[in-house]
């Protein structure tokens, strides 16, 4: 996944991301903080303050996604407070990089293998 630093306004991010929640809502925009069912293979790489790569790739599944964050699911912890960049799916079936900070990180109600990712998006911060 290539990460260009600015590459994508805040806004533009926002609009997709209510975009792909207005596709999964009944009621277009009414719920702001709500959590729709989202659950696509989402690209993700571990990065540093400076939006740098720190060497960690690794592909999660969607679970949930608000105007505020998404929960993904994945086999291996992350920490709390890593930045992470995802690569996200709009829906025109485009690719969009969001970056958003891990706020929380527990087993999985899916499987013993796996583990539930809290993840902040910072655009909205």
């Amino acid at each position: 996944m290539e990460i260009r630093q600015h590459s994508a306004k805040p806004q533009f991010i926002r609009e997709h991301i209510q975009r792909i929640i207005d596709h999964l809502s009944d009621a277009p925009g009414s719920r702001k903080r709500k959590r729709y069912p989202y659950s696509p293979l989402i690209k993700c790489t571990t990065i540093g303050e400076d939006l740098m790569p720190t060497g960690k790739e690794f592909t999660a599944r969607g679970r949930d996604l608000s105007a505020t964050g998404i929960r993904i699911i994945h086999s291996d912890r992350v920490a709390t407070g890593q930045r992470i960049a995802m690569e996200l799916t709009t829906v025109d079936e485009k690719q969009i990089v969001v970056i958003g900070r891990v706020q929380w990180c527990k087993p999985s109600e899916f499987g013993q293998d796996k583990i539930e990712l809290g993840v902040k998006f910072l655009a909205f911060g």
